[in-house]
């Protein structure tokens, strides 16, 4: 009796795993639009860009699951094997998927189309590394649109007229975003922002301001005590009012930042990863693009023209 127990309960426990990961799977796969064109991407804003570009030709699935942490995220088996049978797959590049090398033989050998989207940029280092949020800054951005697009024509040339005619749409409004940040960024008291993780490089550049953050290009890096000691000097001898964290970062120090010195904590979205409720509410690269763009105006101390 005790024997049929036992396998009842391992039934059942197989049974509830095996459930919860195939439903974890349709949730991670479940694929954007419904066109004849499938694309696998690696993060959100290349998702974006190529529903944009692709519109009713494509269906989209991003690889890294909604809210996820993309910076070390690996595609399972399950992923690749959907990846070679789409034949498209675009990432970012610049040490953003490591992975990538691993598996481009593999791509290579499955006749998968493969549109590395930061190619042609000049790419920013820190500590060595290439800083891979290129997507943040809209005028680099316009670059990766135009990747993407060139992708899409050499895989389906058909439609080359309706891909450019969508591309030059959504540079409009990157052009546009630009100008936003500009004269929104242009008149401030502050030339500082303080944050928890160094992804405002290509904006800083940009826009002319600066960034000092807690820790480098990788979220799980520690700060030590001499570093936010430092950091509480510099937020106290400029009078710095926010430090800006990160939507899937704990806020932790950000919060220890604030008891220490004051400072208001914002949330800043680098747009990586969109959680499922961003998603659902109709968020998109623009929306939280125009959010982000606030928050740096209320950190720099920014004044209207």
């Amino acid at each position: 009796m005790k024997r049929i127990l036992l396998l009842i309960v391992f039934a059942l426990f197989l049974f509830t795993t095996t459930y919860f990961l195939y439903n974890r799977q349709q949730r991670v796969q479940k694929p954007i639009g419904s066109g004849d064109i499938s694309i696998f991407t690696s993060i959100y804003p290349l998702s974006f860009f190529a529903g944009e570009i692709g519109g009713d030709k494509v269906s989209i699935t991003t690889i890294t699951p909604p809210g996820s942490e993309s910076h070390e995220y690996e595609p399972k088996s399950g992923d690749l094997a959907n990846i070679y049978k789409s034949k498209f797959l675009i990432v970012n590049g610049a040490n953003m998927e490591p992975w990538v090398d691993k598996v481009k033989s593999d791509l290579y050998i499955n006749g998968v189309t493969l549109v590395i989207a930061s190619d042609g940029l000049e790419l920013l280092k820190k500590d060595g590394l290439p800083d891979p949020h290129v997507w943040l800054d809209p005028v680099s951005t316009q670059r990766m649109v135009l990747n993407i697009m060139n992708g899409l024509i050499k895989i389906d040339p058909v439609n080359e007229s309706y891909f450019r005619a969508n591309a030059d749409k959504l540079i409009v409004k990157l052009i546009d975003l630009d100008n936003q940040f500009r004269q929104s960024l242009f008149n401030c008291e502050q030339n500082t922002v303080i944050a928890s993780h160094s992804v405002f490089g290509y904006l800083e550049k940009r826009y002319k301001f600066k960034q000092d953050t807690l820790a480098g290009l990788s979220p799980d890096e520690e700060p030590s005590s001499q570093r936010i000691a430092e950091i509480v000097e510099t937020i106290k001898q400029k009078n710095i009012k926010y430090v800006l964290t990160e939507t899937l970062l704990s806020p932790k120090l950000a919060e220890t930042l604030s008891r220490e010195t004051g400072v208001i904590v914002q949330v800043f979205n680098p747009l990586e990863s969109l959680s499922q409720g961003d998603l659902d509410k109709g968020e998109n690269y623009f929306t939280i693009q125009e959010t982000n763009r606030q928050i740096l105006v209320a950190a720099l101390q920014c004044t209207a023209n």
